[in-house]
């Protein structure tokens, strides 16, 4: 059985800055146009340097460093969206879910198809750039094309909740082959997007419900 490579932590980072960035699409700015994409170059760079640097850190370090991550995510949409943190906490919670889709998506077609290739090869490149075009794009898509709701959408304490819970569920259970240091293989990869999949499927579910 081969031994497969992990994500490479720039793919999860450009993964979290798209899934961020879509659904903070439409939201209302917190301040200038200028201001916010000066923001948001700031924060791609040091999202994607504390994930490279951080791609190697023990076991002990490793959630907390994920966790150190979300929280920029969550920083971001809250300072530069006009939400409240409830708010901020749900967004960050369905962006968290769809880049990890993605990531897990994307790496997988990767191992299949050229798993000796690294993640900076050319035709890895262009299969990223192929699979979060196609994916990003049908979500963008479809979260368009749904009508939008009367009035402001109120999110909940329950609602954040189960948006978080949810999330890092999904997160825990996608994750747990990955930490007892074995050998990565496709079926990991098969477990983690179906798992992945599942909480986006299940978030999307509930979003729409608070839409009615």
């Amino acid at each position: 059985m081969i031994e497969l490579p992990n994500i490479p932590r720039l793919y999860t980072a450009l993964a979290e800055v798209l899934a961020v960035c879509l659904y903070a699409d439409r939201l209302p700015l917190r301040c200038g146009k200028t201001a916010t994409g000066a923001i948001t170059v700031v924060w791609v760079i040091v999202l994607g340097a504390f994930l490279k640097c951080t791609g190697f850190v023990p076991l002990m370090w490793w959630i907390p460093c994920m966790l150190c991550a979300v929280s920029l995510l969550y920083i971001y949409l809250w300072g530069t969206r006009c939400v409240n943190w409830l708010e901020a906490l749900y967004i960050t919670a369905r962006a968290f879910m769809l880049a990890e889709l993605a990531a897990s998506v994307e790496w997988q077609l990767h191992c299949a198809l050229f798993p000796h290739r690294g993640g900076g090869d050319g035709l890895a490149l262009l299969l990223l750039v192929v699979v979060d075009g196609v994916l990003y794009g049908t979500v963008f898509g479809l979260e368009r094309c749904r009508p939008s709701p009367t009035g402001k959408l109120t999110i909940s304490n329950k609602a954040a909740l189960v948006a978080v819970v949810m999330a890092a569920m999904a997160f825990a259970v996608s994750n747990l082959l990955f930490l007892d240091d074995g050998e990565v293989n496709m079926s990991i990869y098969y477990i983690r997007t179906l798992v992945d999949f599942c909480g986006v499927l299940i978030l999307t579910i509930q979003h729409d419900q608070l839409r009615e």
